[in-house]
């Protein structure tokens, strides 16, 4: 064997695009246990985070797996036998630990992009034996296990008669060294004189590095079976494909051009448009025809389209790659770092700062170790030295582009400082800065964390904290000012969606992963008066389909329009993370656009209720568009998060989601998705529905919770001030 042990497709990617030790972690199950042995004497934490690859265009919190705390839950429970069955299986797929079967969901969407993908390549073959008079077959070997599927792969390449039978294959099984390298392609295509065009079928919408890796490690394995790789494509979904819409469309500027458009539409113009138009009346889309699969798909061959240079073709960028370092001692030198087992020698390794492996590719210089900006190896974050994560730490700060984890990581390992407790007594000025371009240098920490380090400070000082530290007192004309957009309000529709999203459209006139709404909540608040402890005080609606499992969004249109403008009248429109809410109504808009000019109304008149926590970013576009500060509001229970799910209980205990079936959005959107395609019975989504309902509702409520919470301290918070004076 040339290969000191099994380098699977996944390892390689891993490798390549991520870490060397996540990927040394997830390459066995005796890995694992090591790295779970070295957890329990508490030698490292870690953060192996396995994002699923969606292509959510309004989910900022795209949903992640941390797959060392899930298996070590289910592991040391020995309840979640579902869980535990789930994670033996993703250790057997050929190409390695495969996530997407420990993930749900996006393996169902996985399979249904292949399956779309094929038939588009069995149509593309109809038109060319039409076109060539030939009667050229696909072969699909998708069904066989790998064994089976390589072994009938080794037969068709032998025999020079069955292969010109052959246009395309599918799942065609190959090995090298003993099949310690292993790889399936999704589709191969037959050409002349041992040449092959791979496609690799992808349910994204754009090329990743990741999926450049894919291809490498597929590439180098064909050629050592003696194939010659003519053109490699990427098969991936149209973001601008809109499934019964004859032109491809940017879906997302549409929405904020008919925005734009309505921006000065008054209530009264919404309410006669309404009249005028017959929106209540019930309304169906029917899907006209089947789902166009060339304007699906698009066969991108292209890795790189430098500005103003000729592309740089997913061919080339290989071929550069292997120029410069060579697939083979690639492939040596992991195969080498995988097969240690030598507990001294692996501790050695998850000490070293940086990630190690990760590579970076630019036109200019090709494919080199490190973040493309600097080719500086980033340090790693996904096996750092030991830190009890239920306390506060460094990783709960708030971050974004400008504190990533790798940043974080950073400021960790030189400073020495973890926890909160310990930064929080540090003078800042002596901490180590990060390096900026041309040789400058700035904080690591950010503006935004001065509220959360002072209110810590205060803390761990006292053991509690009062409402001057809770309230930024500092800023208090602020915070009046996010308030009276509440006070001055005849009335307060605090409304949340529910969606759910498909990789290949499945309702007429929508996209790949558009969030689709299917449920809706709205309390609605008329006096000051209302009382979260007694929902009464409050007018309520809500939406979730209970019998049909065609298109919600008809029927959620016309209930939502007349909830929201008809039956109460006019007031503010009140989201959390408006963002998302705003979005999903612009689509809608665009949609079905008789109805754009009420649903834009909303749209527009919405505000955000994590105003009294997120910061805002100056626009410099607008005048006296000023910056707003960050955490007006904040509690050390918020753990550096302004998630609703961390600042509502925080702010009032009492309230929670503890006694719901259905308590996280996903989970939501995983069932009602089981209903839509008949995985659940009628009599299963009978049973469920309430549960389904109670969730929604939750959500609206604690909403209610927090502004009526806000309300309360600040009026503590002066009753005290005006008692010490």
């Amino acid at each position: 064997m040339i290969y000191k042990t099994h380098v699977g497709k996944e390892d390689f990617k891993r490798a390549y695009t991520t870490c060397l030790k996540e990927a040394w972690i997830l390459h066995s199950k005796e890995n694992f246990n090591m790295a779970k042995k070295f957890y329990d004497e508490k030698l490292f934490q870690y953060n192996i985070d396995q994002t699923i690859d969606d292509e959510a265009d309004f989910n900022d919190d795209a949903s992640a797996i941390n797959l060392f705390e899930a298996f070590k839950q289910a592991f040391e429970t020995e309840k979640d036998i579902e869980s535990l069955e789930k994670w033996n299986k993703a250790w057997e797929a050929e190409d390695g630990f495969d996530f997407e079967v420990y993930a749900g969901d996006s393996i169902v969407d996985g399979n249904e992009v292949g399956e779309k993908a094929r038939e588009l390549f069995d149509l593309k073959l109809f038109n060319y034996n039409e076109k060539h008079n030939t009667n050229l077959q696909s072969l699909d070997l998708g069904y066989l296990t790998f064994k089976d599927a390589l072994k009938r792969t080794k037969e068709v390449f032998k025999d020079a008669n069955k292969l010109s039978q052959y246009k395309y294959m599918y799942e065609p099984a190959f090995e090298f060294d003993n099949s310690n390298l292993r790889t399936r392609c999704d589709i191969l295509e037959i050409l002349d004189n041992n040449r092959v065009n791979i496609y690799e079928v992808k349910g994204t919408t754009k090329i990743k590095p990741d999926h450049f890796f894919d291809l490498a490690y597929q590439i180098f394995v064909l050629e050592k079976n003696g194939l010659k790789v003519n053109k490699i494509f990427l098969t991936h979904l149209n973001p601008e494909y809109v499934y019964g819409w004859k032109q491809s469309v940017d879906m997302k500027e549409l929405g904020n051009d008919v925005a734009e458009k309505y921006k000065d539409v008054t209530y009264e113009e919404v309410l006669d448009y309404i009249k005028e138009n017959n929106l209540l009346e019930p309304f169906t889309n029917e899907a006209e025809e089947d789902v166009d699969l060339e304007k699906l798909f698009i066969l991108d061959e292209n890795f790189k389209e430098p500005k103003g240079k000729e592309p740089i073709t997913l061919k080339q960028a290989y071929q550069m790659l292997n120029s410069t370092h060579p697939m083979n001692t690639l492939i040596s030198n992991l195969a080498e770092k995988l097969a240690m087992s030598n507990e001294e020698q692996v501790k050695s390794l998850f000490k070293q700062k940086t990630c190690m492996t990760k590579m970076s590719f630019t036109p200019k210089n090709g494919w080199n170790y490190g973040e493309a900006k600097d080719y500086l190896e980033p340090y790693c974050y996904h096996v750092v030295p030991y830190y009890d994560a239920t306390k506060d730490t460094i990783f709960n700060l708030t971050g974004s582009s400008a504190f990533s984890n790798r940043d974080k990581a950073e400021l960790v390992r030189e400073s020495g400082i973890v926890y909160l407790s310990d930064l929080v007594h540090t003078n800042l000025s002596t901490l180590p800065e990060k390096a900026g371009a041309k040789g400058t240098f700035k904080p690591f920490l950010r503006p935004e964390h001065d509220r959360i380090l002072d209110v810590y400070r205060a803390y761990t000082d006292n053991g509690n904290v009062g409402f001057d530290e809770i309230l930024d007192t500092n800023h208090l004309n602020e915070i009046y000012y996010v308030l009276s957009e509440y006070k001055e309000a005849q009335k307060i529709y605090m409304y949340d969606f529910e969606t759910v999203k498909f990789a290949v459209p499945r309702f007429w006139i929508s996209k790949s992963y558009q969030q689709i709404p299917f449920q809706y909540s709205v309390d609605v608040i008329y006096d000051d008066k209302y009382d979260y402890n007694h929902p009464e005080t409050m007018y309520h609606d809500d939406f979730l389909p209970k019998d049909k499992r065609s298109d919600p969004r008809p029927d959620f249109i016309v209930k939502f329009l007349n909830d929201m403008l008809l039956k109460y009248g006019e007031g503010v429109y009140v989201a959390y993370n408006k963002s998302f809410e705003k979005s999903v109504l612009k689509y809608l808009a665009v949609n079905f656009p008789k109805y754009a000019l009420p649903l834009c109304y909303i749209a527009n008149h919405t505000i955000d209720l994590m105003d009294f926590f997120k910061g805002k970013q100056a626009n410099k576009k607008i005048e006296n568009d000023n910056n707003r500060e960050w955490f007006l509001i904040y509690h050390p229970d918020f753990h550096g998060s302004y998630s609703i799910k961390k600042t509502q209980p925080a702010l009032e205990p009492e309230f929670n989601y503890h006694d719901l079936i259905i308590n996280k959005g996903d989970k939501a959107a995983q069932t009602f998705r089981q209903f839509v395609t008949g995985d659940l019975t009628d009599k299963q989504w009978e049973t469920i529905w309430p549960a389904m309902l109670k969730y929604c509702n939750r959500d609206t409520l604690a909403m209610v919770v927090i502004l009526k919470r806000v309300e309360e301290m600040l009026k503590e918070y002066e009753e005290e001030k005006r008692n010490n004076e």
